[in-house]
């Protein structure tokens, strides 16, 4: 199967039918985050302490973390710097999601190869996912009462999308891990 064929049956696995009322969704939801004079990175840093939170051990994969978990860790310029940086991709992602999702895709599997040579692996992106949906809850609100809720089928959509992200990215670095080890094999030989 060409890497086209490929990259359209991924796509239809994740969205289906509904893919334009999913970014919808999306869109929508993220509109209202960005409301937020300092979203990128107030966004950023409550879902890296959420993520820091409920894995201590992740602080290894950020260059100021390497001591270990402490408060004075999530206080860090360097946090904030990394929740804008997040941010500010996640915002693209989201900005991109359009008729070109291949173009889309292809992009995050570059992004992923970045992230796999700081030693992410698939269950760093379910922690991020994980963060992600708490995150978006708490500065939405969940339930009928809250006047900019999160519900339901936007965390569905959410879900989905960030499905597609996550595995394009780790896609991404499978593809370039296969790469180097076949180089690696030729060079030996």
């Amino acid at each position: 199967m060409s890497l086209r064929n490929r990259n359209v049956a991924t796509l239809e696995g994740f969205v289906g039918d509904n893919y334009f009322d999913l970014v919808t969704d999306v869109s929508e939801t993220w509109e209202r985050i960005k409301q937020s004079p300092h979203y990128k990175e107030d966004f950023g840093v409550a879902l890296f302490t959420r993520m820091f939170e409920a894995a201590p051990d992740v602080w290894v994969h950020f260059p100021w973390g390497l001591e270990g978990h402490n408060h004075h860790l999530l206080e860090s310029p360097h946090l904030a710097a990394v929740a804008r940086q997040f941010t500010k991709m996640l915002d693209r992602a989201i900005e991109m999601l359009g008729p070109d999702l291949q173009l889309v895709e292809n992009q995050l599997q570059w992004l992923g190869v970045s992230h796999a040579y700081l030693g992410l692996t698939p269950v760093h992106y379910t922690l991020i996912g994980q963060a992600l949906m708490a995150t978006l809850e708490s500065k939405l609100g969940a339930g009928s009462g809250h006047p900019r809720k999160f519900t339901r089928r936007h965390k569905d959509s959410w879900n989905t999308i960030y499905s597609f992200i996550s595995t394009s990215m780790i896609q991404g670095a499978f593809l370039d891990l296969k790469r180097v080890s076949s180089v690696s094999k030729i060079g030996t030989h």
